[in-house]
């Protein structure tokens, strides 16, 4: 009782949130490791296993980014899996943004685990057009998908601050020059990219996950950067959900 057997693991149901990644997860070499009570991949480690991290870490999600040397402002944190891809692929610094409380939490475990501190700093914020608060309900954090997102509220209860995109580079001193903005944010990234793109559009490249279509968007982004269509076979039908990558035009003649 309150157990489950997964690929001749016996593991507490309270330590499987996603059954199916944990099954593919022991196909493609990822352990669990009692010592440090984490799942293990090569250097990497993680408190908990959802499918996400698989997509990042061994089916090239983000695996076009060349971040080396660079910041990632990373909106949409989830529990820290880009942030630690980016850092192990040798970005300098994440600033890593995540409203939901449970999976924030569990992001700073897992950059304790993998001892970032400093590399990655946590913040538990949400990004709009605006400042203000938005409404994030605290379900389990496999139910995040879709929960919140950029509209700022008169919140009275489940509020999380929303930050801006200039909030952002001016608290962390984040120079947009020389950082990538990664937005997966379950909505967010229509209300920043088509309210704020004054700030959008100094950031060197900008990667988006979409899931209501990219037309408007598209159209936006289209004024300073070249985009494209990445990790295509994450996604279904592209022009309801997908990746897009767009860098600034002046860095490709550089």
């Amino acid at each position: 009782e309150g157990k489950i057997k997964i690929g001749g693991l016996v593991m507490e149901l309270v330590k499987v949130d996603d059954p199916g990644a944990v099954v593919r997860a022991l196909g493609e070499g990822w352990f669990y490791d009692v010592e440090c009570d984490c799942w293990v991949y090569g250097n990497v480690r993680f408190k908990r296993l959802y499918s996400c991290i698989l997509d990042v870490f061994n089916y090239g999600h983000y695996g076009f980014l060349s971040p080396a040397g660079l910041d990632v402002v990373d909106v949409g944190g989830f529990v820290g899996d880009s942030a630690i891809y980016f850092v192990s692929r040798g970005t300098r610094r994440v600033i890593a943004l995540e409203p939901h409380p449970g999976a924030f939490s569990e992001m700073v475990e897992n950059i304790r685990l993998n001892n970032l501190q400093g590399r990655i700093i946590p913040v538990n914020a949400g990004l709009s057009s605006s400042r203000g608060y938005i409404r994030v309900i605290d379900s389990s954090i496999s139910e995040t998908f879709g929960l919140h997102h950029g509209r700022v509220l008169e919140c009275r209860e489940d509020c999380v601050k929303a930050l801006t995109l200039g909030d952002v580079i001016r608290d962390y001193n984040a120079d947009p020059d020389n950082t990538i903005l990664k937005l997966d944010c379950e909505g967010c990234e229509y209300y920043v990219i088509l309210n704020d793109y004054d700030h959008v559009r100094l950031f060197r490249e900008v990667v988006v996950e979409y899931h209501r279509g990219y037309g408007g968007i598209l159209e936006v982004m289209s004024r300073n950067f070249t985009c494209r269509h990445e990790a295509r076979h994450l996604f279904g039908d592209l022009a309801r959900q997908g990746l897009l990558y767009c860098m600034k035009r002046d860095l490709q003649d550089q």
